[in-house]
Parts: structure tokens; C-alpha cells; sequence
């Protein structure tokens, strides 16, 4: 996660360094070793380093116009780099795949997914299962303002705190 800075926004080299990781991660976890993408797709799956830089800067200028007009002096919490790094993750699409692969493009939405992991990382809880199709939805299909995907990162991290409280609830008797 980027370093906090008082009262600015977290440099352009430091969030695509954390979405490095997140790509690393993704390749690794996602696209290579899960069932989710077939084989003969798997080596034809790219980041477009070029779409991916524009996406953190399109971001950050997001960020920005937040910082001037409503956080007044403060930094933007993880939340708001969540949402507005996965909004423009999943507007932007930098995945692309090999042109001339046949697949079922409806079945693959692997620029929603890789949004999703990077709104993920920025999140001391994982989101609960019940949300995670429906954010993959919002962010293949929906164009989503950041400030909404900001409260439903705050609300997705709400909840898993209080299914674990409720997980380790026993009562007393």
C-alpha cells in the first residue's frame, strides 16, 4: 500500500508499484493457477503498462479534486485510493488479450476482476462473498462514481469486522 502522506496524495511511482504487486499476485493467483481461466488463455492475458499508467493518473487527479474541494488539508484514506484506483482500473481496461484467441469475451471479465483485487488491497478485511459479484458487475458493467465505491469499501470492511465478531461469538451458559 502506498506510503501516507499528510495532507497529499500518495506519488504516481508509489501506486503503480503497489498495482505491480497486485498484478504479480493476480497473475499468479488468478489467472494462472485458478480454474476460473482456461488454458489456452492464459498465456494470451497482457497489462498494458501504458492504459495502467494513464489509469493511476486519471486516478489521482480524482483524488486531487477530492483532497481540494472536500478533504481540506487531510490525506485520502484507503478507501477513497480503493475506489478510485479500481473506478479507473475497470474504465480503462489496461488487460487486453492476444488478438485471434477464441474465448467467450462475456465470460471473461478479467479487467472487473483485476479492479476487484486491487480495490481488495487496499483493505485490512476481505469483502464479503455476497458483495464480490456484485462489485464485479459494477465494475465491468456500471460506471461508478469513486465517492460510492468509497463508501462501499468502507461498508465491505464494516461487515467482515462484525461477521468475525459474530463468528466468535459463543454464549454464555
Amino acid at each position: 500500500m502506498p506510503e501516507e502522506h499528510p495532507s497529499n496524495l500518495a506519488t504516481e511511482e508509489e501506486l503503480l508499484r503497489h498495482i505491480g504487486k497486485v498484478w504479480d499476485d493476480f497473475q499468479t493467483k488468478y489467472i494462472h493457477n485458478s480454474l476460473t481461466v482456461p488454458l489456452e488463455l492464459r498465456s494470451a492475458i497482457h497489462l498494458n503498462s501504458r492504459l495502467l499508467v494513464e489509469a493511476v493518473k486519471d486516478a489521482r487527479v480524482d483524488l486531487q479534486r477530492m483532497v481540494e474541494w472536500h478533504l481540506r488539508d487531510k490525506s485520502p484514506d484507503r478507501h477513497k485510493y480503493a475506489a478510485f484506483l479500481a473506478k479507473w482500473i475497470a474504465k480503462v481496461r489496461p488487460i487486453y488479450i492476444d488478438e485471434g484467441v477464441a474465448f467467450d469475451a462475456s465470460k471473461h471479465f478479467i479487467n472487473a476482476e483485476f479492479a476487484l483485487w486491487i480495490f481488495r488491497s487496499f483493505l485490512t478485511h476481505k469483502i464479503p462473498l455476497n458483495l464480490r459479484d456484485y462489485l464485479r458487475y459494477m465494475f465491468h458493467f456500471r460506471d461508478e462514481r469513486g465517492e460510492t465505491l468509497s463508501l462501499i469499501a468502507y461498508c465491505c470492511e464494516r461487515i467482515s469486522e462484525l461477521e468475525e465478531q459474530n463468528q466468535s461469538y459463543t454464549p454464555a451458559g
